[in-house]
């Protein structure tokens, strides 16, 4: 959303865009809106030094947890304006410890920081920076964006039938498990439900039409859709995000293994969301679960109580009344942040 807002009103700008994994780097290597897409040279004092006078930057924005301390540095020696955006800080982070002095002095390499939270601002502020500003997370800006204008699935509108539905995103074996626990039970007989694993090889896939049976249907053959099948099985990438505007609720995978994946997608769409105990790095899972529009789970039975408690009308009305409410006040995050660089661009 940064870029976007950058390109729309500095279209001279020139943008290099750089990745220090292939997660990232892949996806977007042939991004139109960036001049240059590259891999980050590895964080060496000269390695930095050549970088910087190779590029030549105007101006220097790190996202989120990229704390580079030979770049930050180099950057800081050359008067370089620098801003960390997105951030989102944790005590238990080393620049909040004990021996953490020495890390502190990353931070103090950039001009000002963009925080998502206040519990942010107040970590940093109890270690003396104050050159913050709670400007939220330039990716609800994103996902509201996509809510407001969704891709259009006719097909799946006619497999939703005007039922309730539960929308799945990003899930692994263990969220399976648990969604196949709740889908054997009474209490699934008035739900259908959309099904978008993490993993889309067809291995990975045929697992999942063994474990549902004669109730799934694959996304990619949905012109032929059976008028009984209650599961749809999203075996392509792309669709998620827009495919939340069918559900009541969503469940997002990853919280029994490393962490739970984007719930933002589903939050612009205003739905509760339920997720696995691995959420506490996210800002806005540990805000909602504490408000009440998001629930974590420990075990099948847990999802059978919040799956109860959300077929209530009143239950989910509340919930997705404290969705909206979170979304609407943390959006803008783009725009603060654009208009403390422009004088830089």
């Amino acid at each position: 959303p940064l870029i976007e807002l950058i390109r729309k009103e500095k279209p001279q700008a020139k943008m290099l865009l750089t990745f220090f994994s292939p997660s990232g780097y892949d996806v977007r290597k042939n991004y139109p809106l960036a001049d240059w897409v590259f891999y980050l040279p590895a964080d060496t004092p000269a390695n930095a030094r050549r970088f910087l006078q190779l590029v030549r930057p105007a101006l220097v924005v790190f996202v989120k947890y990229e704390f580079w301390f030979y770049y930050l540095r180099e950057i800081h020696s050359r008067n370089i304006p620098l801003f960390l955006v997105a951030a989102v800080f944790r005590h238990s982070q080393l620049f909040f410890q004990y021996p953490g002095v020495i890390y502190r002095q990353l931070l103090h390499f950039f001009d000002h920081i963009f925080v998502q939270d206040k519990d942010s601002a107040a970590l940093l502020a109890g270690i003396h920076y104050h050159r913050v500003t709670v400007a939220g997370d330039p990716r609800i800006d994103r996902v509201l964006t996509i809510a407001a204008a969704p891709d259009q699935f006719p097909e799946v509108e006619r497999f939703c039938g005007g039922q309730s539905v539960l929308v799945v995103g990003s899930t692994w074996p263990p969220d399976e498990t648990i969604l196949h626990h709740w889908w054997t039970s009474a209490l699934s007989r008035d739900w259908k439900l959309i099904l978008a694993p993490h993993d889309v090889a067809p291995d990975r896939i045929a697992a999942l039409q063994a474990m549902f049976g004669r109730d799934a249907q694959l996304f990619s053959r949905l012109e032929n859709i059976s008028p009984s099948a209650r599961v749809l099985i999203i075996d392509g990438v792309g669709q998620l995000s827009s495919l939340y505007q069918f559900g009541q609720v969503a469940y997002i995978g990853g919280g029994f293994g490393k962490a739970i994946h984007n719930t933002l997608e589903p939050m612009a769409f205003n739905l509760p969301v339920l997720y696995g105990p691995r959420f506490t790095k996210f800002a806005e899972a540990v805000a909602m679960t504490r408000d009440g529009g998001h629930f974590a789970i420990r075990s099948a039975n847990d999802f059978l109580k919040y799956m109860t408690l959300l077929a209530g009308e009143q239950s989910a009305r509340q919930a997705k009344k404290a969705v909206a409410q979170f979304m609407q006040q943390n959006k803008g995050a783009t725009r603060t942040i654009y208009r403390h660089l422009e004088n830089h661009l």
